[in-house]
């Protein structure tokens, strides 16, 4: 790019003054206050010679608010650090910005961004990106940025040098290219997308009836850490008959097999208790009512009853005494009812006969198997 189309600093500095103000109808104050800054900063970094500071600092004010002398700031500063790509799409934006900005410094801006874009045509490169076959959520990416699906098969800008094409899709091998692109010159680049290898089912033999053993014992060894049981295969000798079912399964010596019943429950016993229990609530709920009547007696009567409410105090009277009286059976007959039933339940439960055990134990010449504790 030719020296004129930057502007100096002190006239960069003017024109994002410009924009700052036009912006401040819009823009929150200390946003903009923020804004200020970072373009200070940004303007001093580049006096200085420090174009990638500059560059950082003026995006992060473009995040704030864009205009298009800090469009042309950036696309300035893009192009000399190298960012060829992102300057000539900076330079194109900064030119459509400008033609629709109304600030008095509009016209120059709009005058550098077109000599940048015509400028830049020949300085960035082109890479056409085609997929063979295309897959539908396939993904491209030039160097680390996505490319749209639109851009398929169209040019795209890219900074010369080496640039790095890859492509991904579901159940489909990932494919990366690496392709050299010169200034001004366009590469195709087409990426051929194989699907997964996918595995095989293995089928499913079902076991072969004859193959499998006749009996299998689980024996506890001699030594109690051992970290796991032994397993030994006991096949009975040929009679010409096939071998009865056992009557109870065989199990590692010290387990009992599943022998337990389906427990029942005594609904006799639970409605006993069930209503002993309703009955003792209510007799505890009317020695409260008692004591009520009792509070009140003692409250119209104490020390003594007056002429004035002395029938409601003998009232009082006969209703605590009432209250306890039907509470106190209450509780009695309830407390008794509860425990009768629980007790019922507790004589009537079925007793489960004994499992049977199956056990194994070693000896010093075999082993000993043994049923139910008889060898």
């Amino acid at each position: 790019m030719r020296l004129s189309n930057f502007v100096s600093p002190a006239f960069a500095t003017a024109l994002l003054a410009a924009s700052a103000s036009a912006s401040a109808q819009t823009t929150d104050p200390t946003l903009l206050a923020s804004r200020r800054a970072l373009i200070d900063r940004a303007t001093a970094a580049r006096t200085a010679g420090r174009h990638q500071e500059a560059l950082d600092l003026a995006q992060r004010a473009a995040q704030i608010q864009m205009t298009p002398s800090l469009r042309l700031f950036l696309m300035q500063e893009q192009t000399l650090v190298g960012q060829l790509a992102e300057a000539y799409s900076s330079a194109i934006a900064c030119q459509s910005e400008a033609a629709r900005d109304t600030a008095a410094s509009a016209q120059t801006i709009a005058r550098l961004c077109t000599e940048s874009v015509n400028s830049l045509q020949s300085r960035v490169g082109r890479v056409v990106v085609t997929l063979a076959p295309t897959v539908e959520g396939a993904r491209v990416f030039v160097g680390n940025r996505e490319l749209h699906s639109v851009l398929l098969g169209q040019d795209y800008v890219v900074t010369p040098g080496e640039v790095s094409v890859r492509a991904e899709a579901p159940r489909h091998r990932a494919v990366s290219r690496t392709v050299s692109v010169a200034a001004g010159a366009s590469v195709s680049v087409s990426l051929p997308l194989e699907r997964e290898a996918q595995p095989e089912p293995t089928p499913v033999r079902p076991p072969d009836p004859q193959s499998q053993p006749a009996n299998t014992v689980v024996v506890a060894p001699d030594n109690a850490a051992a970290a796991s049981t032994t397993a030994q295969t006991i096949t009975p000798p040929p009679t010409g008959r096939a071998s009865e079912p056992p009557s109870s399964p065989i199990v590692a010596a010290g387990v009992s097999p599943t022998t337990d019943r389906p427990r029942t429950v005594n609904l006799g016993a639970v409605a006993m208790m069930a209503t002993g229990g309703a009955i003792a609530v209510g007799g505890a709920v009317t020695l409260g009512l008692g004591a009520a009547a009792t509070t009140e007696y003692d409250q119209l009567c104490t020390p003594r009853c007056t002429q004035d409410n002395v029938t409601m105090g003998r009232a009082a009277y006969d209703r605590a005494n009432t209250m306890f009286g039907i509470g106190i059976a209450g509780v009695a007959i309830g407390g008794a009812a509860a425990v009768g039933g629980l007790l019922w339940m507790l004589v009537a439960r079925p007793s489960a006969a004994p499992p049977r055990v199956a056990f194994v134990a070693p000896t010093a010449g075999g082993m000993v198997i043994g049923m139910g504790g008889s060898l």
